[in-house]
């Protein structure tokens, strides 16, 4: 059982007591009343970081001396901007001056805490984050424009980081928590190290990592099925790999899901591999018992879990699968049609070469035949499924180019691309009267898997989930 905790949040923030009810965290949140204007002049010539463990400190005192008995956490944000600390704006014209001489510029987030109890100071820390915005005026008008009085006006830099402020950003070197105003993993580290909290720690990690929509996936859960857990964006460059895992194990990590450039060099770290990540090659979740790690690929399950969600009806083993592309996504792929019994896969892909290596690798396991890139309308001829692996027709990138004049009217149609959620494959497929599945249920279902083995409670995937991954 986890310990009970009496804990007081020394913040009226939205965002700091979002953070706490994320982890599921019983607290109670008291706005602490102190001067911090003062304090910061006071402190005029000391470091920026010790005027923000100051302010969290004074916080925390602030409440603690009336309620004694209770943990108090007081946390506190600073923005450093061209050597200076730059306050709130007061009105939304100095927020957009504020911001507006950020464009293109980097600023840092000084982030700071104080578990304080009675008048005794029991855990302090401190983080940073640099953040770098785009220099694109036209965006930022639009933002101040649409932005609300509680964003412009209540953080400190004019933005928040969870909803459309990271827009504005070319760059961003920090956890999401430090930007939003208090660091707490580190709090959290403290409270199950020192107060007998239980605390199931994951994570993703993957270089660069912060674009990962895994978070808002597996925090959502943690939410909803009221666990005490973290799930973090761990940002771990090549070289440092095993450096970095050893880290995790080191810090209790439950386990951690894989994104490039690590999945297939973290099987030379796994003790043990499942089968099914055997056969792809890559290794997507990671469990660890005992100090060991135990390595699976969920990417497969994910897809024809997807499939089977959306169009329930549908029938793997009726006739061939199409499939376009050649990459880490169309081996699992191709391994989840191969498991669900489809008959003939048909891969083509614009290297000839990688579409015949990778067929050559299910050649014991089933019937995988390539195409010529430059033949793939005629491939569509009596297909029973066609998928796009590639990331042609995402946001941003080429435009798949292909025609569906072949494709049977009663084909089946997957994107794995979810930015645009609807594809122009998608679109035309369904215009002419194909059933269609969309890329974003494979992200979610591939999540799944993970989150039982390390919270032992099998998570659904909601409407509202999906929601909110697009957003």
């Amino acid at each position: 059982m986890t310990k009970p905790l009496s804990i007081i949040l020394a913040s009226g923030s939205a965002g700091r007591k979002a953070m706490l009810d994320e982890v599921n965290i019983s607290y109670e949140a008291i706005p602490a009343d102190i001067d911090e204007q003062a304090i910061i002049q006071d402190m005029a010539a000391e470091m920026s970081e010790d005027i923000a463990q100051e302010l969290a400190k004074q916080k925390a005192l602030a409440i603690a001396k009336d309620h004694p008995e209770k943990l108090v956490i007081g946390s506190d944000q600073i923005l450093v901007f061209e050597g200076k600390i730059i306050s709130k704006a007061k009105t939304r014209e100095e927020a957009a001056e504020k911001l507006t001489a950020m464009s293109g510029k980097t600023h840092s987030l000084i982030s700071a805490l104080s578990v304080v109890q009675g008048s005794q100071l029991l855990f302090a820390a401190l983080d940073h984050a640099d953040l770098t915005m785009k220099d694109d005026p036209a965006y930022l008008a639009s933002y101040i424009q649409s932005a609300d009085d509680s964003t412009l006006l209540s953080c400190v830099g004019a933005y928040k980081i969870e909803e459309n402020g990271k827009a504005l950003f070319s760059e961003i070197k920090g956890d999401k928590y430090t930007i939003m105003g208090m660091p707490l993993l580190e709090l959290l580290d403290y409270l199950e190290k020192e107060q007998g909290l239980e605390l199931t720690k994951t994570g993703v990690i993957g270089h660069p990592i912060a674009h990962s929509k895994s978070p808002l996936i597996h925090g959502y859960w943690i939410k909803k099925y009221g666990l005490q857990g973290t799930y973090s964006t761990i940002d771990i460059p090549p070289e440092t790999l095993e450096e970095g895992v050893n880290d995790l194990i080191a810090k209790g990590y439950k386990g951690f899901n894989v994104t490039v450039p690590h999945k297939v060099a973290i099987m030379d770290l796994c003790n043990e591999i499942d089968e099914t990540a055997k056969v792809i090659g890559a290794v997507n979740t990671i469990v660890i018992e005992d100090g060991k790690l135990w390595g699976s690929n969920t990417d497969a399950f994910g897809f024809i879990q997807n499939i089977k969600e959306q169009q329930p009806d549908f029938v793997f083993t009726k006739g061939a699968a199409i499939v376009l592309g050649a990459g880490g996504a169309a081996r699992a792929i191709i391994y989840g049609l191969i498991k669900a019994g489809v008959p003939e896969i048909i891969l083509t892909n614009r290297t000839k070469a990688k579409a015949e290596e990778l067929a050559g690798h299910f050649s014991d396991l089933g019937k995988v035949s390539v195409m010529d890139w430059d033949r793939r309308v005629e491939a569509l001829a009596g297909a029973n499924l066609l998928v796009n692996t590639t990331a042609l027709g995402m946001s941003g990138k080429a435009q798949l180019e292909i025609s569906l004049e072949e494709l049977p009217p009663e084909a089946l149609v997957c994107d794995i691309v979810y930015a645009p959620l609807m594809t122009d494959l998608l679109s035309e497929a369904r215009e002419r009267g194909n059933n269609i599945v969309t890329g974003i249920g494979m992200l979610l279902h591939q999540a799944r898997p993970g989150f039982e083995l390390w919270h032992g409670q099998s998570p659904e995937v909601t409407e509202e989930v999906e929601r909110l991954v697009l957003k």
